[in-house]
């Protein structure tokens, strides 16, 4: 198992909220993070990390404001 870091931008708040991620592959934290950031209109986009290396950068496609 490798553990991740997820950094989610939520348009709310000027300091990305840190979660972590306890997965066996980068495609499962990449699952769970694509979950986590449909979850709300306000996540702007994500940053998954394993370490030193950035494994994926995520872009919301919610509208603001809706």
């Amino acid at each position: 198992m490798k553990t991740y870091i997820l950094y989610i931008h939520d348009r709310r708040y000027s300091v990305p909220t840190l979660d972590t991620l306890t997965v066996s592959s980068d495609a499962r934290a990449s699952e769970l993070a694509r979950a986590r950031l449909a979850s709300s209109t306000h996540y702007q986009g994500a940053e998954i990390w394993e370490g030193d290396r950035l494994v994926e950068t995520l872009t919301s496609s919610a509208t603001p404001g809706v």
